[in-house]
């Protein structure tokens, strides 16, 4: 007699941090495991089999669907139904958040033109640029495949723990395969 399987549950409706799914394939002979890790305003970032990626939060729905589609998905012991599921927020950005932004901008820009970015031989497919010009020398990695968020070793990226800080902006701006990136500050918060 074949063990009576669980009832399916319904998906959650948005993703957050910390979520576990396990995909099972093959009948369960073969199987992912797949966690969620930041979630932002616009995006969540997914971990499965050791790798990175991003998506919209627009695309739950869509990532969840295409998961069933190839296999049996399960979260907490229990296989997960896909329908129904509420639309992802949206984000209107406050006068607060646009003056903040403007202000970041300007300090790229202005380190665009009087700093010196160069740019480094990839290492595990990020890019990293020494960026000098200032009271000292700063190091930003940023990922081509936008499969994370930059980062900077200046104070004031460690201090926010923010990747938004001047530096990692004037990077994304200076190259035209990064320049996509900058689409996550205008949904982060200040």
């Amino acid at each position: 007699m074949l063990p009576k399987q669980k009832p399916a549950i319904l998906a959650p409706a948005t993703p957050t941090k910390g979520l576990q799914f396990r995909l099972d394939l093959d009948g369960g002979f073969a199987w992912s495991n797949i966690s969620i890790g930041e979630v932002n305003r616009r995006s969540f970032y997914v971990s499965r089999d050791g790798h990175r990626t991003r998506h919209l939060l627009t695309e739950w729905d869509t990532w969840l669907r295409d998961l069933c589609a190839k296999g049996v998905l399960i979260h907490n012991g229990q296989p997960v139904r896909v329908n129904g599921l509420a639309a992802a927020a949206t984000f209107a950005p406050t006068r607060e958040h646009r003056a903040v932004l403007q202000s970041r901008m300007q300090s790229a820009r202005a380190v665009l033109k009087t700093y010196t970015l160069v740019h480094s031989p990839a290492v595990d497919e990020r890019w990293s640029f020494a960026v000098t010009g200032g009271t000292r020398p700063y190091t930003v990695t940023a990922h081509p495949l936008w499969s994370e968020p930059p980062s900077c070793d200046c104070a004031d990226a460690t201090r926010r723990r923010s990747p938004w800080c001047k530096h990692s902006l004037a990077v994304l701006m200076s190259r035209p395969e990064l320049r996509c990136q900058l689409l996550d500050i205008l949904l982060e918060n200040p």
